[in-house]
């Protein structure tokens, strides 16, 4: 019986691990699926860093991208669901996108946008609309995918007051979330001899 070598048996850990890690992705998409039928999908309704949930999607993917934002507002949300949501723009841009990937954000009135970009083919304009439907794929073939992501993704953005869009921008795809802005919290007005 052959044994493994330390690189070939630290490989083979990476493998497993990845694996249970997307296997474990799939069991919550498909739960929040099945409680979004059930009309009992929960969301709390907190302010969140979403830079600091961007920056942990990436790192727990273990993806590359090429170009990210130094800073980005925060947004009222729920912390769990927005790292699930990037988790499946990420992993979408990773498996259906271009080599260049990148993540750009900005505010507007009450609203935080973050896109997910990538240099791909994108989606032939007549399977855009079928993109964000359960178990529907503009892609067929790709291992790991039960064409749940995006369906979801764009659940949990409606369920916390945003939304998420597809469109192509000149030779990118572009996916855009949107989320309500987190104000800054308000200063207590106190009087002159108030204690402190």
């Amino acid at each position: 019986m052959n044994s493994l070598s330390e690189d070939e048996r630290s490989e083979l850990m990476s493998l497993v691990t990845g694996q249970a890690v997307e296997m474990s992705n799939i069991v919550d998409d498909l739960l929040v699926a099945a409680r979004a039928d059930m009309g009992s999908v929960a969301v709390e309704a907190t302010d969140v860093d979403l830079q600091s949930e961007l920056e942990a999607a990436i790192e727990g993917l273990g993806i590359e991208i090429q170009e990210l934002p130094d800073t980005t507002p925060r947004v009222i949300a729920d912390a769990s669901r927005v790292r699930q949501i990037l988790r499946n723009l990420l992993t979408n841009a990773e498996r259906y996108g271009g080599p260049n990937r990148r993540v750009v954000t900005g505010a507007f009135f009450d609203n935080v946008w973050l896109e997910v970009r990538d240099d791909g083919d994108g989606v032939a304009p007549d399977d855009a609309v079928q993109i964000f439907e359960p178990y529907g794929t503009a892609h067929s073939g790709v291992t790991g995918s039960v064409g749940l992501g995006l369906s979801v993704a764009r659940q949990l953005a409606e369920l916390m007051g945003g939304s998420l869009t597809y469109r192509r921008d000149a030779d990118e795809t572009v996916f855009r979330l949107e989320l309500p802005l987190a104000r800054e919290r308000q200063p207590v007005l106190t009087s002159n001899n108030a204690a402190y």
